[in-house]
């Protein structure tokens, strides 16, 4: 379900953009944050259906979506990717992450520099 709502506000973005156009095509491309827990896949299923059933069954849509990597700068120093991230998936639903810093292990003394974002880059019809 988490996976089809962030399909169903790209879609409505998309609508409001094609307000009173029918396209043939529509291109997204965009990019999830790590962090997000999402599956792309399912999210690519659900903006083609949610798009498909507003538009009709012949529109080609074609998605491309990217992942934002998890970066951190903590205290000690460090600036950089995460790796190890323990997925609770309850919590990662709700914002809430147990990251730790890789160079000195603190939970608690780092700044969350991106991954937890999703951006739509772009939006294209014909």
């Amino acid at each position: 379900m988490h996976d089809r709502s962030v399909a169903y506000s790209v879609s409505e973005e998309v609508k409001q953009k094609l307000e009173g156009k029918s396209p043939k095509k529509i291109e997204i491309v965009m990019s999830v944050g790590s962090l997000k827990f999402h599956d792309t896949t399912q999210v690519d299923f659900w903006i083609r259906e949610l798009l498909q059933k507003e538009f009709g069954r012949e529109l080609k849509v074609s998605t491309n979506i990217g992942t934002i990597d998890a970066i951190i700068k903590c205290d000690c120093g460090f600036k950089g990717k995460v790796y190890d991230i323990p997925v609770d998936e309850d919590l990662a639903h709700n914002g809430i992450f147990d990251l730790k810093c890789p160079k000195c292990s603190s939970p608690d003394e780092y700044n969350l520099v991106q991954g937890n974002e999703i951006v739509l880059k772009k939006i294209s019809f014909s």
